[in-house]
């Protein structure tokens, strides 16, 4: 294991709380352990680390990530994403959609799905376009649920440079579908995008047939 990556590890188990870990656990139903970080203290053992060591962190934050991921608690996979974000925003490789596969689709839970949708995929994609038809595709005839999700999500961060004849055609993909994560997803794609276009989902949501949940979703803040 890297070195450097021992040090973050060792101070994270120390600032482990068993007491805490039990309800963090609980709220995700029990998938994963969880070492009963709260947030905050995570988030700035993380970021004192990641300015210690950042040289060697961008050279080798693949590995890093992946090692991360393989660890069973629940905080080492938000670490591996904080980290993947921070270092490869704007910097993606083209083989770098193998990894972001692999982690929507290990360890796959809302949580880590959430984030590496709209900042891992959604990043990525925007900057090789050419890629996008293609991974949709495959995501969307792999019956994953979480790679599902994805093809929902992915441009939550896009605002104005929203593909809306996409999003249409996704969200009626998947309008009879029974699934809470899909449905929900489906309204929360909606109701980010009424942000930069109310006028446009005022229209569409309503004669789109969709479920109620994601009519709802979609039409919170309207």
């Amino acid at each position: 294991m890297n070195k450097i990556l021992d040090q973050l590890i060792y101070e994270l188990r120390a600032a482990s709380d068993a007491e805490r870990a039990v309800p963090m656990a609980a709220y995700m139903k029990n998938n994963f352990p969880f070492l009963g970080i709260q947030t905050p203290v995570r988030r700035s053992i993380l970021k004192a680390w990641n300015q210690q060591h950042a040289a060697e962190i961008k050279t080798d934050i693949r590995a890093i990530v992946k090692e991360l991921w393989q660890l069973p608690e629940r905080e080492f996979h938000y670490c591996a994403v904080d980290l993947l974000v921070k270092n490869l925003k704007n910097k993606w490789e083209v083989a770098d959609d193998l990894l972001i596969f692999e982690l929507l689709t290990t360890h796959a839970w809302w949580d880590s799905v959430d984030l590496l949708a709209k900042y891992g995929l959604g990043g990525y994609l925007q900057q090789f376009p050419e890629k996008r038809d293609q991974i949709i595709e495959a995501y969307l005839s792999s019956n994953h649920l979480w790679l599902q999700r994805s093809t929902l999500i992915f441009q939550l961060d896009y605002k104005v440079k929203t593909d809306i004849d996409l999003l249409k055609a996704l969200s009626l993909h998947f309008k009879d579908s029974k699934e809470f994560f899909i449905r929900k997803a489906i309204g929360w794609a909606w109701r980010e995008y009424a942000r930069v276009n109310p006028e446009v989902v005022r229209l569409w949501i309503p004669q789109a047939g969709l479920s109620p949940l994601s009519v709802r979703e979609a039409m919170k803040h309207l």
